[in-house]
């Protein structure tokens, strides 16, 4: 008999002979009347096997005082008093981990473990002293006859590791928070990955329990909003009518049949087109489903037939939304080409200028000097005060003119370019972001680009040109000397 044998064989002992039980994740609290010889006994084991696995002592209680592992070698002072002992469990998970990166929680107690279950909300991520279900999360149970779970949740016994684990298709709870709209005054989670339960024995006892927990969570992806009022949940349909409904009232009749068609549902809505597909559903859903009943009552007896209706309703809608797809596409193309053509003028024009201001200032040098080929009469020219005059205006002129020029096509591109984006956003209903960005915004930013660059070669360059007809008349002189 191993260490964890033992242990579970005396904490069931004490279980049998006692008369108030409570267990919660964290702890187990057993309390009885009339402390006998035996029960010394098992306190001593207890103490002995927890200390050899370094593992906290149990915390034992009798007429208010409370006994350490020395006060039990002379406990015949004790005998007949009532007792309680309190075993703090999180030491014993940390060695009962399934795997690395998970949550665990042990139950010494089936009966117990069913009671807590009783108490979880599936949606609520805020419980006290439960464990964070949006990870991986393993139940140890003693006395489990089978395991179960799904891909993240493993009910396990307290030896033995689980079988057949498939990977979920359910969505994650990014996927389902972007569609379902959630009002309430504490974090609520919709994470079906959460309580998946695709493997093992999950039709009957403790099994059945979670697929009770499940039933709510999955249902509650098929909606458009859930909304907490006074501690139960209402959700929204809004297809064809508007229905609201309590999500579940806890009487419904679950079965492993019912949670695979949910699973089902779920798994296609969420598979692509989640809004349309979702629409769908709930246009066939808020017509059957009566007013005065619970979502997950409605959903057992319409769900299968409002999927079918969705997938063969599905195609068509499908082949509207193309044909509405390629016209929206076909009026983004036409607004990049008018995009494009702005840009591209601005470059023309760019050139176009420097080009213009560049021959400008060649025929300016050139009538100026070319009656003067005489270098004693160039001289006095280079030295006069006129020209050095008419050469600072005619910087003036290159400095403003490119100013000008580079603030104007700065500012009129940003402009429009932000028009765009804003126009891109209020009228796409067909295309997604990902389209848009890489048939659109990419090939305009390609261009903008250009612009930059083209408006960096003309600043240069009319710097150049300014920095000359500033300096002319060394210049002139430095090519005379040559």
């Amino acid at each position: 008999m191993n260490w964890l044998e033992e242990l579970t064989e005396q904490v069931e002992y004490l279980l049998g002979i006692s008369n108030h039980l409570c267990e919660e994740c964290s702890r187990i609290t057993i309390a009885g009347e009339s402390i006998d010889p035996e029960i010394i006994e098992v306190f001593k084991t207890l103490f002995n096997i927890l200390s050899e696995k370094s593992l906290p002592a149990p915390t034992i209680i009798t007429n208010g005082d409370q006994l350490n592992a020395e006060d039990l070698n002379d406990a015949n002072v004790y005998l007949g008093d009532d007792w309680r002992v309190i075993i703090g469990k999180s030491g014993l998970q940390e060695l009962l981990k399934a795997r690395d990166i998970e949550s665990t929680v042990v139950f010494f107690s089936q009966d117990e473990f069913s009671k807590w279950l009783d108490t979880l909300d599936p949606l609520e991520n805020t419980k006290t002293n439960a464990p964070d279900f949006s990870g991986p999360v393993t139940f140890r149970i003693n006395g489990l006859a089978e395991s179960f779970g799904g891909s993240m949740l493993w009910v396990l016994p307290f030896q033995g590791m689980p079988y057949g684990i498939n990977e979920s298709s359910l969505p994650c709870s990014s996927d389902v928070h972007s569609l379902i709209h959630i009002v309430a005054s504490k974090v609520i989670t919709i994470s079906p990955r959460s309580f998946d339960l695709s493997w093992g024995e999950v039709g009957s006892g403790l099994g059945l329990k979670l697929l009770r927990i499940s039933a709510p969570l999955l249902a509650s992806c098929l909606v458009q909003e859930v909304k907490l009022v006074d501690n139960s949940y209402e959700v929204t349909l809004n297809g064809t009518k508007r229905l609201v409904l309590p999500l579940y009232v806890g009487e419904e009749q679950i079965d492993t049949e019912f949670i695979k068609l949910l699973s089902k549902a779920v798994t296609w809505v969420y598979s692509e087109r989640s809004e349309t597909r979702l629409k769908l559903i709930m246009d066939r859903l808020s017509i059957d489903i009566p007013a005065d009943t619970s979502l997950v009552s409605g959903m057992r007896k319409f769900l299968k037939a409002a999927l079918q209706q969705a997938k063969d309703s599905y195609a068509f809608v499908i082949l509207e939304r193309k044909d509405a797809y390629h016209k929206e596409m076909r009026e983004l193309m036409k607004d990049m080409k008018s995009q494009s053509e702005i840009y591209s003028s601005k470059v023309r024009d760019l050139v176009s200028a420097l080009t213009r201001d560049m021959l400008g200032v060649l025929v300016f040098i050139g009538f100026s000097f070319i009656g003067k080929f005489d270098k004693s009469k160039i001289q006095p020219l280079l030295a006069s005060d006129e020209l050095s005059l008419l050469l600072k205006f005619l910087v003036l002129y290159l400095i403003l003119s490119c100013s000008l020029q580079i603030i104007t096509h700065w500012r009129d591109a940003k402009l429009t370019f932000i028009e765009s984006e804003k126009w891109l956003s209020i009228l796409q209903n067909y295309t997604s972001l990902e389209d848009s960005r890489e048939r659109f915004i990419r090939p305009i930013e390609a261009r903008k680009t250009t612009l930059w660059l083209a408006m960096w070669v003309s600043a240069v360059f009319y710097s150049l040109l300014s920095f000359i007809m500033w300096n002319l008349p060394f210049v002139i002189t430095l090519l005379l000397n040559q």
